[in-house]
C-alpha cells in the first residue's frame, strides 16, 4: 500500500510540473511514436505613444519529442507584419544524444510561416523573429498567432518541460 501511495505522489508531482511547464500530461507520461511539440513566445518592449519605433521579437520552438522522423511540418504565423526578419537555429533537446542530420527548413512564399522536413527525434528548430513597428501597429503584433499541420501529432506546449517531465517520471519506475 505504501508503494502505491508513493507512486501516486510522484504522478501528482509530474502532473503539477506539467501544468507549470505548460505541457501535456499525456505527453509526459508516454511517448507517441510520431509527436512534435511547438511553442510560441512573443516579447514586445514597452511601446509608448510618443515612440516612433518599437522593438519586437518572437520565437517559435518546434521539437520532435517522438521516436520517428517528422516530415511535412508547416507552421503558419497569422498577422505577421511584412517587415519581420526570421532566422533559424537547430538544437538538440538532450545533449547526450546528438542528432543524425539537420532538418530541411524553408520559409513559405508569402513569408507568413515555414516548413520543416526531416526533423529527427530529439532535434529542435527555433525560428526567431524580430522587427520594429510603429505605435499604431502594436495591436497587430499582439494578435500574432501560430498554427501547425503535418504528418505527426502536433502538441502545443513546452518541449523542454516535456522532456524534463519524461526524465523525472522515468525515475519513479526505477
Amino acid at each position: 500500500m505504501d508503494l502505491i501511495r508513493s507512486k501516486f505522489k510522484y504522478i501528482v508531482l509530474v502532473a503539477f510540473l506539467a501544468f507549470i511547464f505548460n505541457s501535456s500530461v499525456l505527453s509526459i507520461l508516454g511517448v507517441r511514436s510520431s509527436e512534435v511539440m511547438y511553442d510560441y513566445d512573443v516579447v514586445v518592449a514597452m511601446c509608448l505613444p510618443e515612440s516612433e519605433i518599437c522593438p519586437y521579437s518572437g520565437e517559435i520552438q518546434v521539437a520532435n519529442t517522438g521516436n520517428l522522423v517528422a516530415n511535412n511540418l508547416e507552421f503558419q504565423v497569422a498577422s505577421m507584419p511584412s517587415s519581420i526578419k526570421v532566422s533559424f537555429r537547430i538544437l538538440d533537446l538532450v545533449a547526450s544524444s546528438p542528432r543524425e542530420k539537420n532538418p530541411i527548413i524553408s520559409v513559405l512564399d508569402d513569408g507568413q510561416g515555414f516548413t520543416v522536413n526531416g526533423l529527427v527525434p530529439g532535434a529542435m528548430v527555433i525560428a526567431e523573429y524580430g522587427s520594429q513597428f510603429s505605435y499604431e501597429e502594436r495591436e497587430m503584433i499582439r494578435n500574432i498567432s501560430v498554427s501547425g499541420s503535418g504528418d505527426s501529432a502536433l502538441v502545443y506546449g513546452d518541449p523542454h518541460g516535456t522532456i524534463f517531465g519524461r526524465f523525472f517520471s522515468s525515475l519513479m519506475f526505477w
